[in-house]
């Protein structure tokens, strides 16, 4: 469920680029980029594990 999630974010920067021209700042990319890999990196120990 969480990629779908993932991906709403990034359809989200794309349509307010388009639409507004408008990107998010520095803090927010990165903080959007964290989230991300912190959802890669749990799926990867849980297929690991499994």
């Amino acid at each position: 469920m969480s990629p779908l999630v993932y991906m709403e974010l990034v359809g989200a920067v794309a349509f307010g680029a388009a639409v507004f021209g408008n990107l998010p700042g520095p803090a927010t990319l990165i903080g959007g980029t964290l989230i991300a890999l912190s959802g890669l990196v749990l799926q990867r120990s849980q297929t690991e594990t499994d």
